[in-house]
């Protein structure tokens, strides 16, 4: 049985966070999470310490959220 929290809102964000992938996320009453895999809250603590995930499109690192 899993608890997944559920967080009513929308991912703008993918990053890494000590080595873990967090997503930022827009809350419907306008304040940002950021939350795990799981959909856990984080408590980012070092904003310098989020890496923007980049992948591969057309051959080249971007990042996946810019068009």
């Amino acid at each position: 049985m899993s608890n997944h929290i559920k967080i009513p809102g929308t991912i703008f964000g993918v990053y890494t966070y000590n080595g873990y992938r967090v997503f930022r996320v827009k809350c419907e009453n306008g304040t940002e999470v950021y939350v795990n895999d799981d959909f856990a809250p984080v408590v980012i603590l070092d904003e310098h310490d989020l890496q923007t995930i980049k992948v591969m499109i057309d051959g080249e690192l971007k990042s996946p959220w810019s068009h």
